[in-house]
């Protein structure tokens, strides 16, 4: 390294010359240091991430060349820079596009070896690598062959394929690899599969992967061996193939240290799942995952005016250990199954201190059988939430249910509002008044269960100096630790 910092020192000398001589001033990218510049590259050269927001919706393509090739045809400082820093390298991108693959000059080029992964590889030196891989254009046996030289440096890989029938052979190919290093590994299908599943034997794969605790599945099928699956903390599962009990119940049992689960579901997981389960759902076994601390909840269909029974998901699992509960996506029908459900269940669930509720859909009831199915919430966080309805039942100490249509003959509650609740967040909310949310901490002051946290994004802080509440404002800070998110 000292022998290429010369060579930089040199060159910015050289420029730091040419332009005195030129009275022209500097510009102020040259005066950027290499180690300022390495960050801002290092920032740049991170592999793209998506967010599945919709099941049908494609995967967007990844754009070639990379942001680390493009930067060094820049200049050639940028370049010697580039190519002398390891860490600039460790991200790497493979894919082909249409044109690419149609440009070859004979099937055989189809199958050599890809110049981008062993340049990657060499340049990268004995870093560990986050590697993202679109089969679409692209031979699975000869780049997984290329990338397995240096598997003992993998610490995630994100692979993608056309569909799901793609996928058995792309994991055959990595059935005898060891990456011990191996933290996080996802599976994309870049189509939607909406028809049936042929039945296959589980797929192995990864022969060793002792660090693997994370697995991201995104529309695809689940029939997998155990090997990899033993030391999960953290299983996300988006619009998949939905399995057969016995199979959903096998993935879970080969992982008995998960404590991150992400479910999100769309209409032909529900169709799968009420034909899965049919009236066998109360006769079969619970699926039990005894360490599970965070369950997201996500629910999306392809029919707006679709909804489906979330009661049968519910009652698949056992949960003794739930810590944070999270719903995404959600609507009344949602809503108002899954409060029948833990209210029933509530004592089943001990240790449910965090509610976290992201983008409702409809209007949604919000009263004591809110509080019955979670007594014991020391955290409520809302995102997209329509937040005013939560701040008025804070700021009463016990709340009442009237009964059916408010019959004196129908069974009433009075039930203590979240005596525990300690942090209220709210974000997202256009509607939302800093009035409310200063009666409700104001409230649960009187009450004697001061709100010890209270986060609120930027639009209440700017509507409440727009409207002259300024020292409304200074009053929270005084009393609550007040934060901006």
């Amino acid at each position: 390294m000292t022998g290429i910092n010369a060579l930089i020192d040199s060159e910015l000398s050289v420029e730091e010359e040419s332009h005195v001589h030129s009275n022209l001033p500097t510009s102020f990218i040259n005066q950027l240091p290499n180690e300022l510049l390495t960050l801002i590259f290092s920032f740049g050269s991170q592999l793209p991430h998506f967010d599945l927001r919709y099941p049908l919706s494609p995967v967007p393509s990844f754009k070639s060349p990379t942001f680390v090739e493009t930067v060094m045809k820049t200049c050639r400082r940028w370049r010697q820079l580039i190519a002398h820093t390891p860490s600039l390298w460790t991200n790497v991108l493979i894919s082909r596009s249409r044109s690419d693959l149609d440009r070859l000059p004979s099937i055989a080029d189809f199958q050599k070896p890809m110049g981008s992964i062993t340049s990657a590889l060499q340049r990268s030196s004995n870093l560990l690598l986050d590697i993202t891989i679109d089969f679409t254009h692209i031979s699975s046996k000869t780049a997984i062959r290329q990338l397995a030289a240096e598997s003992e440096r993998w610490r995630s890989l994100s692979i993608f394929v056309q569909t799901s029938q793609n996928l058995p052979a792309v994991l055959n190919h990595l059935k005898d690899i060891r990456a011990p290093e191996l933290q996080t590994l996802e599976i994309t299908a870049h189509k939607f599969h909406d028809g049936d599943f042929p039945h296959t034997s589980p797929h192995g794969f990864l022969k060793s992967s002792l660090n693997l605790t994370t697995v991201r599945l995104n529309r695809v099928s689940l029939r997998w061996g155990a090997s990899p699956l033993r030391g999960l903390t953290t299983l996300e599962l988006r619009f998949v193939i939905w399995p057969s009990h016995t199979d959903f119940q096998t993935l879970f049992t080969n992982s008995p240290d998960l404590q991150n689960l992400k479910l999100h579901f769309d209409t032909h997981a529900f169709t799968r799942l009420d034909r899965n389960n049919g009236n066998f759902t109360m006769t079969r076994p619970l699926i039990k995952i005894p360490c599970l601390r965070t369950l997201e909840l996500r629910f999306i269909y392809h029919d707006s005016s679709s909804t489906h029974n979330v009661i049968l998901l519910l009652q698949l699992f056992s949960l003794p250990a739930l810590e944070e509960l999270t719903f995404k996506d959600f609507g009344t029908a949602e809503w108002c199954r899954s409060l029948v459900y833990f209210r029933y269940y509530a004592k089943s669930f001990p240790k449910l201190t965090r509610l976290i509720l992201e983008r409702v859909k409809d209007i949604i009831y919000v009263d004591s059988s809110l509080v019955r199915a979670f007594p014991h919430l020391t955290s409520l966080h809302l995102i997209g939430v329509y937040s005013s309805a939560f701040c008025r039942l804070l700021c009463g100490a016990r709340t009442q249910d009237l009964g059916s249509a408010g019959l004196a003959s129908s069974p009433s509650y009075e039930v203590e509002v979240w005596p525990a609740l300690e942090e209220l967040v709210i974000e997202q909310d256009q509607g939302g008044k800093i009035e409310l949310v200063a009666e409700a901490v104001l409230a649960r002051k009187q009450a004697g269960r001061s709100l010890k946290t209270v986060q609120l994004d930027r639009s209440f802080f700017d509507k409440a100096e727009q409207n002259g509440q300024s020292e409304l404002i200074s009053w929270m800070k005084k009393t609550t630790e007040l934060r901006y998110i």
